[in-house]
């Protein structure tokens, strides 16, 4: 998978790091490992971090899928996708909107200091891997 979870327990964040290519698998993947994680950790804030992907081949019918489903974080979370080329913002903000009401608390943000702002953390974040 092209996916790392890691968990910070102080801040209750959870930040998902997309390396590499990503294709549709991998963002259904995904998605379903962090729904399975919010059951098992106290989750307050999430970050998808996609500022490392090397190559997007996940089609717009899987992001569209995906929007209309519950969000990958829990519904009383503060989340952010990072971002920083244009086309994935573009699919990134598709996500958002499609998600309506569900994804009020969804930001799409262009560096992680964004993210971090958004989400109220201060410190850097003791991040643990998850396996």
């Amino acid at each position: 998978m092209a996916a790392r979870f890691e968990y910070d327990p102080e801040s209750k964040l959870l930040l998902i790091t997309f390396t590499g290519e990503v294709r549709d698998p991998d963002l259904v993947n995904a998605f379903r490992a962090a729904r399975r994680l919010s059951m098992t950790h106290a989750l307050e804030r999430g970050i998808l971090d996609g500022t490392q992907i090397a190559s997007f081949n996940a089609s717009p019918e899987i992001v569209k899928s995906l929007a209309e489903h519950p969000p990958m974080f829990p519904d009383d979370s503060d989340r952010c996708i990072v971002v920083n080329e244009d086309y994935l913002f573009g699919m990134a903000r598709m996500y958002q909107m499609l998600g309506g009401e569900s994804r009020d608390r969804l930001r799409i943000v262009r560096s992680m200091q964004e993210a971090y702002e958004y989400l109220n953390i201060v410190d850097p974040p003791r991040l643990q891997k998850i396996e």
